[in-house]
Order: structure tokens, then sequence, then C-alpha cells
């Protein structure tokens, strides 16, 4: 047997085509992901970054802070005060901003103001003073009215933390109170039934060491309730509940001797709040006219004190079906109106009505970022498919010009000749084939885009991105697993009817790629080749069986990189004068055109005798 073998200069010369179509791929590619990267900031220019700290009640108003988003650094420029009327769903701008999100409200009857570092903001509502006093707390995020007075408590320069008011425009200090040390002990009361802090001697095992970075208070009545956070050493907050500030003399030295961080007088008093109570620091309030600590992160539940255990307590309400991630309480400075707020960044900002001891949904929101983070990967999606389908076609198009030159190639064996097929009309009729077998996952996704509003589609994107993070750049697949992907797509709505929709697309897949081999192993051609009148045939030009079939439509995945690109068959089909991609090597098999002449082969075809 002797055939003219596959000239060098030609696999050569496939490969330095193949490879300047990868290099104008690569670098159509790096444009469509610059401009991408601008369109992405460009387009999320208008989205909203809401506060999830200062926000207030104030005659009949809740009152928030807002501002644009620039993704890279979060917040962009100052913040809008907004006012939200719950009962109509009117939004207003105050005219009041503030330098950053890190804000506090706090409101009577007649005033509120706005604590942000360096700054406070006051208000009647009609007017509007700014201060920059002197002196700056280093906690205020955590202001309190005392005794009618503007307070935050905060370490002095020496350490110890004190009350300080704020008076004609400046910050002025208290008297000294008294908090547990960093050497801090909490051990099991058996006569209280509680855990309670104890001095720390050498001797004692110091379960957790830090700081006290927050001090809260809220007076109700003649009762000053005093909330302490703490982070330590075990990556993990920590609260403690007192009734009632400790005033301690300045020239009195709490440490004793056998305690030199942590007196008897430091402890006494303070209660661990119960861990139930979720959030890295409770911010105390007024609820119904008592004192009451709500859940900072997603749980909607209101704590109150149990009367009959001092520091105990037990939760009073909850909201149910809450999936917010921050959620905050506003209440009149009263107490005797309150609302939830719930935000997250792509779902709307939703409010709940405190009714008769329970927590009633508002039926009005605000807008949340779901439809603009929607509208954003649609038009970066739909531009990548575009560029891609652009590319790829200027890929094809300049290989089957390149292919193509002069005659059109013959292929013989024995007496018979055949025509090799065009590249053209192989990779239509493969794509008539994909698309018969892909349509109903077209069909099923174009259904739940219909029917699934803004923010689930945010969330299944969410979901998407974050399965491609861990499965493909992380190669994590137990992390991937731990999030409960599955309970998380069966939260959506339609998640049901969608799952259903692609078991039968994929059933439907599976059923159309197995009726393909049995024809294309009978007749050698399927739908899209008989369209584009093209067969497979062996290089003996027999039929094919449907084993060889079955091999050469499993290696599609290779010559396609898992139909991601065409490339590797491309330069395959260049590289060799029979055409032959790298399933039809290893299966050994061609595509011709239809018709097959009973000729002598000509100085263009390949003999084999």
């Amino acid at each position: 047997m002797t055939s003219t073998g596959t000239p060098v200069d030609r696999r050569q010369s496939a490969l330095v085509f193949v490879v300047v179509a990868v290099m104008f791929a690569i670098g159509g590619w790096i444009a469509v992901g610059l401009f991408g990267y601008r369109q992405f900031f460009a387009m999320t220019s208008h989205w909203k970054w809401r506060d999830t700290t200062g926000i207030g009640y104030w005659r009949g108003e809740i009152l928030f802070a807002e501002s644009g988003i620039n993704l890279a650094t979060g917040p962009a420029g100052p913040c809008q005060i907004m006012a939200f009327d719950p009962q109509t769903g009117r939004v207003r701008e105050t005219g009041i901003t503030v330098p950053s999100f890190n804000v506090s409200f706090m409101a009577d009857a007649k005033q509120f103001w706005f604590v942000s570092p360096g700054e406070v903001v006051w208000s009647d509502g009609r007017t509007v003073t700014r201060f920059k006093p002197k002196f700056t707390p280093t906690q205020t995020g955590m202001p309190f009215l005392l005794d009618g007075q503007l307070t935050t408590v905060t370490p002095d320069d020496n350490g110890h933390h004190r009350p300080y008011s704020f008076v004609e425009g400046e910050w002025q200090a208290g008297r000294r109170i008294a908090i547990p040390g960093f050497g801090r002990t909490w051990v099991y009361d058996a006569e209280r039934g509680e855990e309670r802090l104890v001095p720390r001697t050498a001797k004692s095992a110091v379960k957790l060491v830090g700081s006290w970075e927050f001090v809260q208070a809220c007076q109700v009545g003649g009762d000053v309730h005093v909330i302490a956070t703490s982070y330590g050493n075990t990556s993990r907050y920590e609260n403690a509940y007192r009734l009632g500030f400790d005033f301690v003399p300045d020239s009195t030295d709490v440490a004793s001797a056998l305690a030199p961080e942590n007196s008897e007088l430091d402890t006494t008093g303070w209660h661990r709040l119960d861990q139930k109570i979720s959030g890295l620091y409770p911010s105390p309030c007024i609820i119904d006219g008592d004192f009451a600590l709500p859940d900072v992160w997603g749980q909607g539940r209101v704590w109150k004190p149990d009367p009959s255990k001092v520091g105990k307590f037990v939760s009073a309400d909850q909201i149910q079906g809450l999936r917010s991630g921050t959620v905050r309480v506003a209440t009149s400075p009263s107490g005797d109106d309150a609302y939830f707020v719930a935000i997250s960044r792509m779902q709307d900002v939703s409010f709940f009505h405190r009714v008769g001891g329970k927590f009633v949904p508002v039926p009005h929101s605000l807008p949340g970022n779901a439809a603009s983070l929607v509208g954003l990967m649609a038009t970066i999606i739909g531009l990548a498919l575009a560029v891609w389908m652009l590319l790829h076609l200027i890929l094809l198009g300049g290989a089957n010009l390149w292919a193509e030159r002069g005659q059109q190639p013959q292929y013989s064996f024995g007496h018979e000749v055949v025509t090799l097929a065009p590249l053209s009309r192989r990779f239509l009729a493969r794509a008539i084939d994909l698309l018969i077998m892909l349509l109903p996952f077209g069909l099923v996704g174009m259904w739940l885009l219909a029917v699934t509003d803004n923010v689930q589609l945010a969330e299944l994107s969410g979901f998407i991105l974050n399965a491609v993070h861990e499965l493909v750049w992380m190669r994590n697949w137990r992390r991937f697993t731990a999030q409960r992907p599955i309970e998380e797509f069966a939260r959506l709505d339609h998640s049901q009817a969608a799952t259903i929709g692609f078991l039968i697309a994929i059933a439907w897949a599976v059923g159309i790629f197995v009726l393909s081999v049995l024809i294309e192993g009978r007749t050698g051609a399927f739908v899209g080749k008989w369209l584009c009148g093209l067969r497979v045939v062996r290089t003996t030009l027999r039929p094919c069986s449907r084993k060889r079939i079955l091999l050469r439509e499993l290696l599609l995945c290779v010559d396609t990189a898992n139909l991601l690109s065409p490339i590797p068959a491309v330069f395959a089909i260049l590289s060799n004068d029979q055409r032959q991609r790298i399933g039809d090597l290893v299966a050994d098999t061609i595509v011709v055109e239809h018709r097959v002449s009973e000729q002598p082969p000509n100085e263009t075809s390949k003999s084999v005798t």
C-alpha cells in the first residue's frame, strides 16, 4: 500500500494559522475584559449603598444614609440622609449629608443627631447645625441619651472609660466608670445559675483576652441598661450586661495586688449575655416601653430581660421567614412605635411594623440593586457571547478560505473518488445537530428568566458565580458542598419546575445523542449532515460501524475543548490532507460529499492502493 504523506510545511502552516487565530482571540478577549471592566463600574455608578447602622425613626419617618457605590472601595462620596414614610412608601431627601457611613442616629421628641467620627449633625426638623468638636471619641458609633443628653462612652488618654456628654458643640468628659480589665474570667455561679465575671489572679485560667471595644447604654425611666462588647483571641464577639454604671473616683486604684488587671470592683454586677443573641454588638433600644436587644444578623428577633433572673434575656418575638443578612430596629424615642428594617445590597429593603406585639410586613419597600446586577450581567454575558461568536466566525471563515484555495480536494480509495467536505458545511452541520440536542436547555432557561424576579436572578447569579469560583478556581468540592448548594437552589421560586425541566432536557440530549449514533452508524448522516449533503465514511469509503461513530462523537469534547472552542478541531483538519479532526483520526473516518463517483483519481486526490 502506498500513499502520499502530509507535507511538513502544511502542518507548520496550520500551526502558524491557528497560533495567529488564538492570539487574535486572546486579544479580543482582553479587549472585552477591559471594556466589560469599565462598563461594570460605569453601570454600577447609580447603585445605592444604604447604611446598616445609622437608621432611626423620627416623627413617623425612617431616616437612613444613602450613597453611591464604587465596587472597588465601597461607598463613594458623602452620604445623603433620606427619609422613608412606611405608611405611603414616599422617599424624600432631607438635605442633610454626613461624611461617611460610620454614623449613629439618636433622637428625642424634639431633635435628633447624626454622630460620625469628627462631626456631629444636629437638627430639629427645620434647621441643621454641624459641629466639629476638638475631641473625637473613639467609639462614636454607639451614642445614647442619658438624662436627655447625647452621650457616648469612650476611653480617655489613660485608657479609662468615661461617659462623654455633648454640650455646646464639644464632648465633655464625665466620671470614670468601672469596666472589666483584659484578664477577665467567666465562671459558672451555681447559686445564680449563670456565668459571671470574677477577679483574675495570677493562678487563674484566662479564657478570653481582649479589650472592651464598645460600651452602649439605654435609659428606660430611671434604669440605665449597659451593654459592653469585646473582641478577644477566640475570634468572636462577646457581650456583657450590667444594670447601671458603676462610677469610680479617679484617685481610686481599682486593681489589687492579687488581681492587677481585674478587681472585684470591675467585675461586680456584670452578666454574660445569652449567646443566642446574634450579631457583632446588639444595639439596645426601647420597644413597647421596655428595654430590648434586637438581633443584628438576619434573625429578626427581639430579646427582653427576664424579670426572674438578672442578666437573663428571653426572646419576645421573631419575624418568620426573614432572609436578609442585616436587620436593624428603628423605634420612636418613647418606644411605642417600632420597625424592623431588613437590609440587603441586592434585595429590596423591607420593613416590618410592630403591631399588637407582632411584626407585620409593610407593603412598601426600597428597591435594591438586584435589577441593576441582572441587567449588568446580561449586558456583559451578551457582549462576551457576541465577541466569542464573531472571533470564531472569523477563525472558521479564514480557515475555510485557507483550506479551499484552488480546486476542491478529493480523496480516492481503489476506483472510488469522493470530494472531501468543506469546513463551512461541516461546522454548519454540527451546529444544526447541537441546536437540536441543546434546544430544550435554552427553552427551560428562557422560561426561568421569564418567571423569575430580579432578586432571585441576582441570587442565582451569585450561586453560579460562587460555584464557578469554588469548583473551577479553588477546586474545592468539599467547601462548595458544605455550602449546601442544592438547598440554596431549592429556596428559589420555580426551582422545582426548573429542576424537572432541566432533567427532561438532559434526557432529551441523551436520547438525541443515542439516536444520532444509531442513525449515523447506519446511513452516515444525522439531520445536520443530511441537510448539508454530507456523510461520514471510513477511510476505505465503506460505511462506518456504530462503535466508530460513538468513538468519533465522544471525542468531540476533545476537538471542541468541551464545546468551548473548535480551535483543536481546526488545527487537526488543516494539518492533514484528509481533513480529519481528532475524532476522525482515532475512529479512522472522513467526512465527504454525499455522492461518490466511479472515476480514477486525479492529480489533486489522495490515492491509496
